[in-house]
């Protein structure tokens, strides 16, 4: 578990429209120990802090009709990176899921 998480969102809901901008956090942490005289703390697997900005807004065409738009990792930040070591850049992992946009159109009957 890393030491520090954190979630931020700012939004509006009005009558017609609603927007949502959301920012997510987490922090470094430890994921795989290694022991003995070779390496010992200094060798372990870290997974660095990550952070990632999602946006939403919709919109109401009618009382019964609303469509929506949602962009998730905004700014194409790096989801997952593991290091041997906290200082490191031996061995990197690195993931990126990179941008994903959805549009939805929903109805009431």
């Amino acid at each position: 578990m890393p030491k520090f998480l954190a979630n931020a969102s700012v939004f509006y809901e009005g009558k017609k429209v609603s927007a949502n901008l959301a920012y997510r956090y987490n922090g470094a942490l430890v994921a795989a120990y290694r022991f003995g005289t070779w390496g010992g703390a200094t060798m372990n697997d870290t997974q660095r802090a990550t952070h990632s900005v999602d946006a939403s807004v919709g919109y109401a065409l009618s009382p019964d009709v609303r469509l929506s738009v949602q962009a998730s990792n905004i700014f194409d930040d790096i989801s997952y990176y593991r290091t041997v070591s906290p200082t490191s850049e031996v061995v990197p992992q690195i993931v990126r899921w990179g941008r994903t946009f959805q549009a939805t159109l929903s109805a009431a009957f």
